[in-house]
């Protein structure tokens, strides 16, 4: 060196030594900022895949478990740090109260408020606010007497609204919600409003409304993308609520600003105008006090003022409901301590178990599971770790509300966390639900006394219950997730609470009535008295219609009196008059009401069922003055009304169907009439097809119409009454009138319409009194309903008829109507007396058919969709039933035999339906004696047949929808005699046959073409199966959801992002397994934008890929995978071309000795230079990877380039490593991304990776072939390079064009078996080698069977067989390793009906082959490693039918038969020299099983010893 650099050097050294200074202390500060740990993310999308959105707060808990109680996750790409448990929680908000005391203020809270108002601004602004809101509430009473005085007066107002329920179940949100919402109001406004006025109303449910959305997780999504906002609709919901309610604010603030006195400040609103005023008077500059702050200040005290303690007592009630145990100890508490007074606040200190309920209703409701996020005001190291300025930090309050550490019993209500073992109340220092430092809740000390009053007062008053029919158990506590956390939808129902108090109220009223002669003299004379007043007033009215209403309130008195005079007649009628035999037994009858006040008349046929409990099957019951005879059950039914036809087959004519029918017509007649008019009707209706061919192309032609006007809808939700009704009608239209109607045509619409409103109102119980008194008619709404639709039906029929009689051909009949006008002409030309065959007899024997054609087969049909939607394991169990047996083409009738389990589900339907519970009244013929009773002539008889269909001892399971009712144990249909859902007897359906055709057609081709499910947001619990009662038994109002064609289920995708949020894309092969258990084993689900079907399980993955080989064939080519090929090659290619290129690998790997004998000599070959390479490590630890690649890879190399490569030659060496490199990339989450969002590539390092890859693949393969090009020789083909090659030349040679046989398909198919020969085979083969060093006793026995059949020599394929226990590891392996879990993706060729689903052309579908792997239908022990699932009990081997890891069908990996040999000769060779064991100091429990993300399951990296057996 010379000296002047010398000079040089020693001079910089000063600068040198201060760099490494500074570096140090860089690095220094760098360990001293040391940041919270937390899950790796992802770009772009952070942690986001990693979440449940729908319960955040679940997941942060469940990752603290992993990360501790401070750690950091990334929500898209902003961070956040994440508080958990009570220490941590206090420490920060409480100890550290200014460094984490700013509120972070999203976009979703920025359109809410825009940093003005209390809860979402930060600084000074914030500061005055809160301070100002604080005093001014405090003067205004809040946590006083004046708030109290407030509350209490509400109170009052909620009872009110309470007691309106007169208890019956209801829903207590908005009673509830405007309650509290009132206390609030008073305090800001000055005065509370009315629960009726609209604008209050109105105000409260929108602000619950954004409350609820603001959580959602579209919400969420906008506060981590912003931009993805105007594709929002809860954004746009949140906006719009918000712009009425501030409109309605400045209304009412307007309002107090023109009568605002500044010496009467009526509450905040008037206390802000005030000091506003002041800074303008002063020309205060920067003033706090402006409109901005005023609205967004009173709507964040009206909104938090209102959900927080609404939501908290709302919980509280449900769960008084959930454990009625702990009510009673409540009001016990209560009426020891109060008894009928008002509670006040002092009465807490009395009420130790009443303010521990209360206190562990918040904590268990833990209504703000999140806290509102934080954020830093400044740099902070807390607890060890460096958080910046400006960090979101959540105070996840859950964690501190359900410590472990602090709750005996975080996760159940337990009262007693808040009291000593004496009983008395203790605080926990944990109990912060208002949160806690400078952000706790301002109305905190007003929330309490809240919760106090109205939840004692409330509890002193009413007993809470759970709905009718609903258990405590199904009062879900999981709650509905918003900006805070919601009790589940729920109904409750209150009850007068027991207690003192009633009791002493109860005392107080008898005692004092009875003084006032309840009872007695005195109040007879009164009662008296006002009858006379009564009929003074009824007198004025002379003879006019009148509303009875005021007069007879005002004698409300009277009713006592009226009870009085009904009880002495019912005494003087309790003598018996002679009988000319037993009359049925039955409840005693009052004079003129009969048993009408036993029965229900909105559903009389249950109230007849449970008579029949007490007085047998056969018993009397007076409607009015009408005796009745009720017959009950199968035997007593089908007895009456088949061995006793005659004497019971008239029909009552009641009045309601009189003036229907006058007696004409088939429904409503008796005698000669009717039974001409059944004859000729049942004649002609067969003539026209009914139960024939012809009308089952009627059918299957209207069922056409019918799904066009499903289709219509568009998977959006819809009532099916008139669609289905129009359909049906049609039918029994086309057979009538000789031709169908268009659904728009009004006429016909019009006409159905009203016959369904008729059947709906004819069976009400305004006209079941009707009936009875029939003098009520023109007093009744609904009988004049029934005459204005029948006198328009009946103009409409004749416009009709007179058509057809105009252009009437006798040689041509086009209908019924046709055949009963020729008959009548025919009877007048003949001069026929008494003809039945005269208009009247016409006009009414049409409605009737058109009626009982439409309404009985469309209301089963209803019910059936309807029970399909509420029962889904039912549809998947008809859908699949169909698919396999009908498939894509048109059921016919002669389906049905072919269908048992459809044919039963439509006959349970039937049955459960019950759609006619009370059948059309009867009437004796003659005088009868019937089981033992005497029914006189006349009589009217009601044959009960929801007892025949639901008769206990005939059927299983009666009250519940059970297809098996009607299987044997083969599954089989079987026919029941208690079946009879259209009668029998003489007046059994006529049009049975074409009903029962009708619901089997329409049934199956709609459960062929749709899936039906309940709207969006509601539960198939809810699905209400009681009905409405007309004439026939209607399913309650509903809605349905049908998928177009059918489309498998699946998790609803968000805009963008589809599923991906439920997914872990590390693994979704596990989320997918997971989803199975929910939506089955055909579903959709949304990798981003594009909608992907999965197959799961054995079953499903073979019926599609062998089964439906043809439309499950193609192959998927993801943009990846297009980017690699291009669509060249065998592997991602479609159409022709890749048929042609498969067709000539797979031949020319069969001649190049794939699965013969030739192969096995180069396998055996490659075992030997494997062994050598194994022995080099003398048995010290070592990583297989590389060698069992390259001896993979040489055994394909030798059959595609002629020749095998030594593990040394870099060409070799670097192909391999590419290779692996590359199928380890393309199964990252980034890589999946790309495949999802194209657009991402350029900046995404793997991709990138891939790209430089494939280029260098690219041009190695090239040269390769080059070189075999140069010494190509046709008469010794040295591989599959050299056939492609003459195949090429050929082409050329003889000038064929577009020749698949060209440059880009020799690469990469020469690409795609150089790397699947490689991977699959070595990976297994890496898999098989780990598992015997974790599994060292079944290492022993693999190594004993072989020392016992090959010993020393070389082990060959045809030892395979004498080596079972061998061969059957060797199979566990690939099961286990399960090592392409998702196949390749597949893509349907055609619009394809599958498993009850359609499936789209082009669709992409994913055959999880790891379910058929791993199902557990299919496999003893599915999750371990157990090669006994293919031995025998005698040890030997068997195949097993789900053992499918090469894939299955026309996309079945093409080298099968190699990769079999090559594992079964490396496997046995080297088990055979070596054993396998872990490294020292690592145990095999040590050994991960855990595979390593890629395109395929590799194992973790990890090392084994393969130690020299002698």
């Amino acid at each position: 060196m010379s000296p002047r650099c010398s000079t040089n050097h020693t001079r910089s050294l000063p600068y040198i030594e201060a760099i490494n200074v500074r570096v140090h202390q860089l690095r220094s500060s760098e360990k001293e900022r040391k940041e919270p740990p937390g899950p790796k993310p992802l770009l772009l999308f952070g942690n986001l895949l990693t979440l449940d959105l729908t319960r955040p707060f679940d997941t942060f808990f469940e990752l603290s478990k992993t990360y501790g109680n401070i750690y950091q996750v990334f929500l898209g790409p902003r961070k956040a740090v994440v508080l958990v448990g009570y220490k941590t929680v206090k420490e920060a908000l409480v100890n550290h109260a200014e460094e984490f005391g700013d509120r972070d203020i999203g976009p979703g809270f920025r359109i809410m408020n825009d940093e003005h108002g209390i809860i979402f601004s930060n600084g000074e602004n914030w500061k005055e606010m809160r301070r100002f809101a604080l005093s001014n509430l405090r003067d205004f009473g809040m946590g006083k007497r004046g708030s109290e005085e407030k509350i209490i007066e509400e109170i009052q107002y909620l009872k009110g609204e309470f007691d309106k329920f007169e208890g019956k179940a209801f829903d207590t949100t908005q009673p509830v919600n405007y309650a509290v919402s009132n206390i609030i109001s008073s305090i800001v406004y000055g005065s509370r409003f009315e629960y009726t006025d609209p604008r209050f109303t109105e105000m409260v449910d929108r602000a619950n409304e954004n409350v609820r959305v603001g959580g959602s997780i579209s919400m969420w999504v906008y506060n981590i993308f912003p931009w993805l906002g105007p594709f929002l609709k809860n954004k746009r919901i949140i906006v719009k609520n918000m712009v009425q309610n501030r409109q309605q604010m400045m209304k009412l603030i307007s309002a107090l600003q023109e009568t605002l006195n500044p010496h009467d400040r009526r509450g905040f609103v008037d206390s802000f105008l005030i000091r506003k005023q002041n800074d303008e008077k002063s020309s205060k500059k920067d003033s706090y006090f402006h409109n901005e702050n005023l609205w967004n200040s009173v709507a964040n005290l009206f909104v938090a003022g209102t959900d927080t303690t609404g939501t908290t007592l709302r919980w509280g009630l449900m769960l008084m409901a959930k454990y009625p145990h702990i009510q009673v100890r409540v009001q016990e508490e209560i009426d020891r301590v109060i008894g009928g007074r008002q509670p006040v606040v002092e009465d807490r200190k009395k009420l130790p178990y009443t303010d521990a309920v209360i206190h562990e209703t918040q904590r268990l409701a833990n209504i703000v599971p999140l806290s509102l996020p934080h954020i830093t005001s400044c740099d902070i190291t807390f607890n060890g770790y460096f958080i910046k300025k400006g960090t979101t930090v959540v105070p996840l309050l859950t964690s501190v509300l359900k410590d472990p550490s602090e709750w005996e019993k975080p996760n159940s209500f337990y009262p007693e966390h808040f009291l000593d073992k004496k009983g008395q109340f203790v605080k926990r220092d944990a109990f912060i639900p208002f949160s806690a430092g400078r952000r706790v809740c301002v109305g905190e000390s007003l929330a309490r006394m809240e919760l106090f009053l109205f939840f004692t007062s409330l509890l002193q008053s009413y007993r809470f219950t759970t709905a009718p029919g609903v258990s405590g158990d199904e009062l879900d506590l999981k709650g509905v997730v918003g900006l805070t956390l919601n009790p589940s939808p729920h109904k409750l129902w209150i009850l007068f609470s027991n207690g003192e108090n009633w009791k002493e109220m109860r005392r107080f009223a008898l005692s004092n009535l009875r003084d006032l002669g309840m009872g007695k003299r005195g109040c007879e004379e009164k009662i008296i008295e006002e009858i006379q007043h009564l009929k003074g007033e009824f007198d004025q009215f002379e003879g006019k219609a009148f509303d009875a209403t005021q007069p007879v309130n005002y004698v409300t008195g009277t009713l006592l009196g009226a009870f009085l005079l009904l009880l002495v007649l019912y005494r003087l009628s309790d003598s018996k008059s002679l009988k000319e035999g037993k009359d049925p037994p039955g409840p005693k009858p009052l004079l003129l009401l009969g048993n009408l006040l036993t029965l229900d008349l909105t559903r009389p046929f249950d109230s007849l069922c449970e008579l029949s409990k007490t007085y047998g099957n056969v018993f009397q019951v007076f409607l009015g003055p009408k005796k009745v005879v009720v017959l009950v059950g199968h035997k007593t039914v089908k007895e009456a009304l088949v061995n006793y036809a005659d004497e019971f087959g008239e029909r009552d004519i009641t009045p309601g169907f009189r003036i229907l029918n006058d007696g004409h017509g088939i429904l409503f007649s008796n005698g000669e009439s009717w039974r001409e008019m059944r004859r000729f009707a049942l004649s002609n209706l067969r003539d026209l097809g009914m139960g024939k061919r012809g009308s089952e192309e009627k059918i299957i032609d209207e069922i056409q119409y019918l799904k066009g006007e499903l289709d219509h809808f568009e998977g959006k939700a819809f009532d099916t009454t008139q669609p289905v009704n129009y359909a049906v009608s049609n039918i029994i239209s086309s057979i009538v009138y000789g031709s169908r109607f268009e659904y728009t045509d009004p006429r016909f619409t019009q006409m159905v319409d009203r016959a369904n409103e008729n059947v709906r109102v004819a069976g009400s119980a305004s006209m079941m009194l009707y009936n009875i008194f029939p003098w009520l008619g023109p007093f009744l709404y609904s009988k004049r309903i029934i005459i204005r639709n029948m006198l328009k039906n009946r103009a409409e029929i004749v416009k009709l008829i007179t058509g057809l009689q105009e252009t009437l051909n006798p040689h041509d009949r086009r209908g019924f109507v046709d055949s009963f006008l020729i008959r009548k002409q025919s009877d007048e030309q003949t001069g026929k007396k008494d003809s039945y065959f005269y208009h009247e007899n016409l006009l009414i024997t049409v409605g009737n058919l058109f009626v009982a054609g439409t309404d009985t087969t469309g209301t089963t049909l209803r019910w059936g969709l309807m029970l399909m939607a509420k029962y889904p394991h039912i549809q998947d169990r008809v859908q699949e039933e169909i698919d396999r047996v009908i498939g894509g083409r048109q059921p016919v009738v002669d389906d049905r035999k072919k269908l048992p389990y459809t044919d039963a589900v439509i006959h349970e339907t039937q049955r459960m339906a019950n759609i006619v519970p009370m059948n059309l009244p009867h009437i004796t013929s003659c005088d009868v004696t019937f089981n033992g009773y005497f029914i006189k002539k006349g009589t009217t008889v009601i044959p009960l047949l929801t007892s025949v269909l639901k008769d206990p001892s005939e059927w299983e399971k009666p009250n519940s929808f059970y297809p098996e009712h009607f299987l044997d144990e083969k599954g089989q249909f079987v026919k029941r005699d208690a079946f009879m859902p259209f009668s029998a007897g003489r007046r059994v359906c006529l049009g049975e046959s074409l009903a029962r055709m009708e619901l089997f057609l329409f049934f199956t081709s709609l459960l062929q073409s749709y899936r039906f499910t309940t709207p969006p947001g509601v539960s198939e619990d809810e699905l209400d199966l009681k009905g409405v009662v007309g004439v026939t038994l209607n399913p309650s109002p509903h809605k349905l959801s049908q998928r177009d064609e059918n489309e498998p289920p699946g998790p609803k995708p968000l805009p963008l992002l589809g599923n991906l949020l439920m997914l872990d894309v590390n693994k979704p092969y596990l989320s997918l397994c997971e989803m199975a258990k929910q939506f089955g084993t055909v579903f959709t689900v949304y990798f981003g934008p594009k909608k992907v079907v999965v197959l799961a399980g054995y079953k499903t993955v073979k019926q599609a890929l062998v089964n439906h080989a043809d439309e499950f064939g193609d192959r998927e080519i993801m943009p990846l995978f297009h980017d690699f090929t291009k669509g060249h090659g065998i592997i991602f290619a479609n159409g022709e071309s890749w048929r042609e290129l498969r067709r000539f690998a797979l031949t020319n790997l069969r001649d190049f000795g794939m699965g013969k004998k030739k192969i096995e000599e180069k396998i055996i070959e490659e075992t030997c230079h494997l062994q050598e390479e194994f022995e080099k490590f003398e048995g010290k630890p070592f990583e297989t990877t590389q060698l069992m690649n390259y001896a993979a890879s040489s055994v394909i190399c030798s059959i595609v380039y002629g020749r095998r490569f030594e593990y040394t030659d870099p060409q070799l060496r670097n192909m391999v490593d590419r290779a692996n490199e590359s199928i380890q990339l393309s199964g990252t989450a980034s890589v999946q991304l790309y495949n999802m969002f194209p657009f991402l590539g350029p900046w995404l390092k793997n991709y990138r990776l891939l790209m430089k890859n494939l280029a260098l693949d690219i041009k190695e393969v090239s040269e390769l072939v080059n070189d075999l090009r140069q010494t190509l020789n046709p008469q010794d083909l040295r591989g599959f390079v050299d056939s492609f090659l003459l195949h090429m030349q050929n082409a050329e040679e003889s000038g064929e064009k577009n020749s698949l046989f060209n440059q880009q398909n020799l690469i990469f198919s020469v690409g795609n078996l150089f790397a699947a020969g490689t991977d699959t085979t070595s990976t297994t083969l890496r898999w098989g080698l780990l598992l015997m060093a974790k599994y060292p006793h079944v290492q022993d026995r693999v190594q004993e069977e072989i020392d016992q059949v090959i010993g020393g020599r070389q082990p060959v394929t045809e030892d395979r067989k004498k080596l079972p226990y061998t061969d059957a590891v060797i199979h566990e392996t690939q099961r286990f390793a399960n090592i392409a879990p998702m196949s390749i993706p597949h893509m349907t060729s055609c619009d394809v009906h599958f498993n009850g689903h359609f499936i789209k052309k082009g669709t992409c579908i994913f055959p999880l082959l790891m379910s058929v792997l791993y199902d557990e239908d299919e496999w003893e022990t599915p999750h371990t490693f157990n090669p006994e699932q293919f031995l025998d009990k005698q040890g030997r081997f068997v195949k097993r039918d789900a053992f499918l890891p090469f894939s299955a069908g026309r996309r079945a990996c093409l080298g099968e038969s190699l990769a079999r040999m090559e594992l079964f000769l490396f496997f046995t060779s080297l088990l055979q020299h070596f054993r396998f064991t872990p490294p020292p100091g690592v145990s095999e429990d040590e050994l991960d099983l855990t595979p390593a993300v890629g395109f395929t399951l590799t194992p973790t990296p990890h090392k084994l010893c393969a130690v020299k057996r002698l």
